[in-house]
């Protein structure tokens, strides 16, 4: 039970990152930072795939218990 712990509290932690460069991008937006926004694209789509494979990871620790 402790990986599902660990897998648990790193997905808060992407969860919070992935929040924190939506807010980001929102800024950019509003400002028209085309540059900043590429940059920012590049960096969520990185942590939604740390994400994604974090929770698959998850769902597959829960289905053997």
């Amino acid at each position: 039970m402790s990986r599902q712990m660990d897998i648990e509290q790193r997905l808060d932690q992407k969860r919070a990152q992935l929040n924190h460069i939506l807010q980001q991008i929102r800024y950019a937006i509003a400002d028209e930072h085309t540059e900043k926004l590429d940059a920012l694209y590049s960096e969520l789509a990185h942590y939604q795939d740390q994400f994604d494979l974090l929770y698959d990871e998850l769902l597959q620790i829960k289905k053997r218990y």
